[in-house]
C-alpha cells in the first residue's frame, strides 16, 4: 500500500469514527433513548450474526444462519427488560427462555433440513452466544447504569488503539502468530497500560462508578482490556480459518461489526458478573 493509500485509509477511519462516536455515545448516555440503545445493539447483533455466518459458509460448514439471526436478536431485546433499580431477573428468565426456544429450534432446523451435522449444529449455537450472548450482555450491562457501558467502551477503544501504537513502534515478541501474526506481547501490554490509564483518568474526572475506588477502576479496566484482547484473538482465529480478512464492510474503513465488536462481546459479560456478584454476595 502506498503512502498516499494509507493516509486515504487513515481519513476513512477517522470519518467513520467521528460520525459513529457520537451516536453510540449518545444512544447510551441520553434516558429518554434506551429503546433506541436496545435497538441498535439487535440491529448490531444481527448484522454480527450475519457476518458470522458468513465465515462458517466460507468454512462450508451448514449451520442455520436465520434461526440463529432471529434468536441472537431475540436474546438482545429480552435482556432490555429489568425490573425495578436495574434488577436483572426479568431479563434473565425471558433470555433464558428464549435460549431454550433457540436451542431446540435450531436443533430441529438441523435435523429436519439437510443440516445433519455436529460442526453445522455446533457452528449455529455458537452464533448464538458469541454473538448475540454478547450483545445482550452490553444491554444488561446498559439496564444497571449506563456508566458502566460507557467504561466498557472507553477502556476497549483505548485498549485497542494502546495495543496498536505499542506493537507498531516496539513489537518484537509474536503474541499468537498461527492466529494473527501481526499481535505481539508487546502491543498486549501497551493495551493493559493505556486501559488502566484510562481507568485512572475517569476515576479523577469524577466518573463515579458505584462508589468505586481508584483501585477498583484500574482493576476493572485492566480486567475489561485482558478480556477483550482474548476477543480480538478469538475472532482472528475464526476469520484465519474462513481465508477472509474482514469479517465486513459495514464501517468503512474499519471492517464488520465483528471486527469493530470483537472484543466487546467478550468483555461486555466479564463486566457485568463482575459488577453483579459483590451484589449478589452482599
Amino acid at each position: 500500500m502506498s503512502y498516499l493509500d494509507k493516509r486515504g485509509s487513515t481519513l476513512v477511519r477517522l470519518l467513520t469514527a467521528l460520525v459513529l462516536v457520537p451516536v453510540v455515545f449518545g444512544l447510551v448516555m441520553v434516558p429518554g433513548l434506551r429503546i433506541g440503545f436496545v435497538l441498535f445493539a439487535a440491529l448490531m447483533a444481527a448484522v454480527g450474526l450475519w457476518e458470522y455466518f458468513g465465515l462458517v459458509r466460507a468454512l462450508e460448514i451448514k449451520a442455520a444462519p436465520v434461526p440463529g439471526m432471529v434468536f441472537g436478536m431475540a436474546l438482545v431485546i429480552a435482556a432490555g427488560w429489568h425490573g425495578k433499580h436495574g434488577v436483572p431477573h426479568p431479563a434473565m428468565l425471558s433470555m433464558s427462555f428464549i435460549f431454550a426456544m433457540g436451542m431446540l429450534s435450531l436443533g430441529l432446523v438441523h435435523l429436519f433440513f439437510d443440516r445433519q451435522t455436529l460442526a453445522g449444529l455446533a457452528a449455529s449455537v455458537l452464533g448464538v452466544l458469541y454473538v448475540g450472548g454478547g450483545a445482550a450482555h452490553v444491554v444488561l450491562l446498559h439496564g444497571l447504569a449506563p456508566s458502566l457501558v460507557v467504561f466498557l467502551l472507553v477502556t476497549i477503544i483505548l485498549s485497542d488503539t494502546g495495543a496498536y501504537f505499542a506493537g507498531r513502534f516496539f513489537g518484537r515478541h509474536k503474541l499468537a502468530p498461527r492466529v494473527s501474526p501481526k499481535k505481539t506481547w508487546e502491543g498486549a501490554i501497551g493495551g493493559l497500560v493505556a486501559a488502566g490509564l484510562g481507568g485512572v483518568a475517569l476515576y479523577f474526572m469524577y466518573f463515579q462508578i458505584s462508589r468505586w475506588m481508584l483501585v477498583v477502576y484500574v482493576v476493572m479496566a485492566l480486567l475489561i482490556a485482558a478480556f477483550g484482547q482474548f476477543g480480538d484473538l478469538m475472532e482472528s482465529m475464526l476469520k484465519r480459518n474462513a481465508g477472509i480478512k474482514d469479517s465486513g464492510s459495514i464501517f468503512p474503513g474499519h471492517g464488520g461489526v465483528l471486527d469493530r465488536c470483537d472484543g466487546i462481546l467478550f468483555a461486555a459479560p466479564a463486566l457485568y458478573y463482575l459488577v453483579l456478584l459483590p451484589r449478589m454476595l452482599f
